[in-house]
């Protein structure tokens, strides 16, 4: 029977117990009379009696359920695999010795509907966390300001940078032969790292871009040799790495913003939001902005992923035709060899299409909350780090009507090994039974049942514990300090082997052996040139020597 199903039986079984007849209640909720007699009587349902065959019994399943949404919210959503070795070690633990089937997590997905497979979203740890409630009201009280509140829509921007590489397609559904599982599709996987800085207002307008160009200084042979350029508005500039900086920064503001954002009217002020990088903070950035009357809003750290308009309805759009007609330039080519026309000409393309249509500016400040100003809005978005409480545990699905319990006789004790597991309360269950039928009576199965319970509960406990410690070990082996030691490389060799760094190793433990002494830095290079392979830049650093 279905959840659905489940949950109307259980409000009719709540109407029976308020006075109302079996055949209105289950009239009134559409379901089987005799069905919800059964269930009053106490009579177990198909999946419960089906709980007594399952390899893992149904309290560890609920604690396996509540682990994957506690996962799934500290950004650790487990795969099928690392599920599945959770569960076989939690089964283990409990003492048995069964091993789960091939379709087990199937199966465990169909029984608990509060839990599916989804498709995870890889991102940085660091804005996993940023986007919060807290942030989120800082923000918006800085929006709900007097001054920032009489901004038109006109005057409303949001500028930031984002990165491609110049020589990267996309994967694709194609056409090939139908016995193949996949076909390879030529890239010319150029990696040199280019980046773009747009800015877009509220009312669904583009500045035009600035391109910046990994180099010293912009060459002309990166440009086609047409005079019909679609880009002839744009801005281009190179930095050593490909992206912005503080000068470059400063001349964007200069150069690009001010001009192309002037109001009509020059009362007016004009509104900024942009994140908190270094090139945005310098004193002279924000000078120059007050003297222009431009207020900035700085987003919180590592929440523009959730309320940066141009992240969220712009840059990905973008970035898919961008690969599109990247692609499609290669083949009207029927070249793999590519360079940076290439990569203007198809981002003219995908700026046309995407940048150009003032529904995907819009649509971008709308879902964050941007414009028009909402609060609300901007907290359903769905890279909030959601408040942990009882709103995000699994939904109890087992409808089992509390029996009356009686007092169960003492009984005394028989040759049992200590049980482990609730299988194992089972098994002492059945022998008692033998030896005496009242132990079959309801009472005495629901003691069975609580003991088993509670011994998979401290199981679920246990192995989460274990594998907690697991992890914090790992990480304090990770975090352990290695000692330093050069590796040298045999004369008659050009490069280093692993024999040469088996010899240093093997040199290092023989040197623990003996009695430490720990000096600091200074009195190291006091030594001489003996010690000098202990030497540190961190001033702070403490020296342990062995003798």
């Amino acid at each position: 029977m279905g959840l659905a199903a489940q949950l109307r039986a259980a409000k009719a079984i709540d109407e029976v117990a308020n006075g109302r007849s079996i055949r209105a209640a289950s009239k009134l909720h559409q379901v089987e009379r005799t069905y919800l007699r059964r269930r009053i009587d106490g009579i177990r349902t198909r999946e419960e009696r089906d709980e007594d065959r399952q390899k893992v019994p149904k309290v560890l399943e609920d604690h396996l359920a509540k682990w994957i949404v506690i996962q799934g919210q500290l950004g650790y959503a487990p795969p099928h695999s690392r599920f599945r070795a959770y569960a076989q070690r939690l089964l283990i633990n409990s003492g048995s010795r069964e091993r789960l089937g091939k379709k087990w997590v199937t199966r465990f997905l169909q029984r608990h509907y509060e839990i599916k497979t989804l498709k995870g979203r890889a991102i940085d740890y660091r804005r996993l966390n940023g986007a919060t409630e807290a942030t989120c009201t800082v923000l918006f009280d800085r929006l709900a300001l007097p001054e920032i509140r009489k901004i038109y829509s006109r005057n409303r921007y949001n500028a930031d940078e984002f990165g491609m590489m110049e020589g990267m397609g996309e994967n694709s559904l194609v056409l090939g032969e139908a016995f193949k599982k996949f076909i390879l599709l030529k890239d010319a996987f150029k990696r040199a790292w280019i980046s773009v800085v747009a800015c877009i207002s509220a009312d669904g307008r583009a500045l035009p871009p600035l391109i910046i160009f990994s180099g010293v200084n912009v060459q002309q042979q990166w440009f086609p040799d047409t005079e019909d350029q679609p880009y002839e508005d744009w801005y281009f500039t190179t930095s050593s790495n490909g992206w912005t900086n503080t000068d470059i920064g400063l001349k964007w503001l200069r150069e690009v913003f001010i001009p192309n954002t002037k109001p009509a009217n020059p009362r007016e002020w004009r509104l900024l939001i942009i994140d908190g990088h270094n090139s945005h903070t310098t004193e002279e950035f924000m000078w120059t902005c007050l003297i222009n009357k431009i207020y900035i809003v700085f987003l919180p750290s590592h929440s523009s992923h959730a309320w940066q308009p141009l992240d969220v309805g712009v840059f990905s759009v973008l970035k898919r035709r961008f690969r599109y007609w990247f692609r499609e330039r290669c083949y009207g080519r029927a070249s793999e060899a590519t360079d940076k026309t290439d990569f203007l000409w198809a981002l003219a393309k995908a700026w046309e299409e995407v940048m150009k249509v003032s529904r995907y500016i819009i649509s971008g400040f709308k879902a964050t909350g941007m414009w028009s100003v909402d609060r609300d809005r901007a907290l359903k978005s769905k890279y909030m780090k959601k408040n942990e409480g009882a709103g995000n545990r699994p939904a109890a699905k087992s409808l089992i009507i509390p029996q009356q319990p009686d007092f169960l006789s003492p009984f005394t004790s028989i040759g049992f090994n200590t049980p482990k597991s609730s299988r194992d309360i089972r098994i002492i269950e059945k022998a008692l039974i033998k030896v005496d039928p009242a132990f079959g009576k309801a009472t005495a199965r629901l003691l069975f049942r609580k003991v088993g319970k509670a011994l998979n509960v401290s199981n679920s406990e246990l192995t989460a514990l274990e594998n907690h410690n697991s992890q914090l070990t790992s990480a304090l082996e990770k975090a352990r300090p290695k000692k330093l030691r050069k590796v040298e490389t045999d004369p008659n060799e050009e490069f280093v082997r692993l024999k040469n760094v088996r010899q240093v190793k093997a040199g290092l433990k023989g040197n623990a052996q003996g009695p430490s002494v720990v000096t600091s830095q200074n009195e190291a290079q006091d030594e001489g040139d003996e010690e000098s392979e202990y030497y540190t830049d961190d001033p702070d650093c403490i020296v342990v020597r062995f003798r």
